[in-house]
């Protein structure tokens, strides 16, 4: 999944997960979203966490996506 991430920059990581087929509960989406996050952040960039709407946000658009990529 991460060289996934990294070989597919110009979609969001929801978009990327979805389209893989993988199915998260939200809890588990949360706690993916922060590394997946962190992972796409450049290095010597200062990192900010996602807010919690950022990811209820993400996780809705990882939902819809699903059944683009079904």
């Amino acid at each position: 999944m991460v060289k996934r991430l990294k070989d597919e920059p110009a979609l969001p990581p929801e978009d990327v997960v979805a389209k893989s087929g993988f199915v998260f509960s939200f809890d588990d989406f949360r706690g993916w979203y922060r590394v997946t996050h962190r992972l796409q952040q450049s290095s010597g960039s200062i990192y900010r966490d996602p807010t919690d709407t950022e990811i209820e946000q993400a996780f809705e658009s990882y939902q819809q996506s699903r059944s683009d990529f079904y």
